[in-house]
């Protein structure tokens, strides 16, 4: 999946997955995975669900799916709820790791 959002692109096909993870609830069943973008390493959701989650369709009462950006601390919130230990480690790891921007 590809999108534009505030100037920002993100790419599922060029991004690293990081953890997938999914809930449940009246109206509220979803399924999402988190990617890293490669330079800046900004995050971002990808998934779908229920009328009563992110993704519902806009503006109706239905299900839908989409992307969207989320900030270092709702990703970590994510992989430390969804993610396994592993996982977690590496997302810690990562954020450590200097970018091709840093001096």
């Amino acid at each position: 999946m590809k999108a534009t959002i505030n100037g920002v692109r993100y790419n599922t096909e060029t991004a690293t997955w990081i953890c997938a993870g999914s809930g449940y609830g009246p109206l509220a069943l979803w399924t999402a995975i988190l990617y890293r973008t490669p330079r800046v390493r900004r995050f971002f959701l990808v998934g779908s669900g229920g009328p009563m989650t992110r993704f519902a369709a806009q503006g109706r009462f239905e299900t839908g799916d989409g992307l969207h950006p989320m900030t270092y601390s709702d990703a970590h919130l994510f992989v430390f709820t969804f993610g396994t230990p592993d996982e977690l480690a590496a997302f810690r790891e990562e954020i450590n790791r200097p970018t091709a921007s840093d001096p």
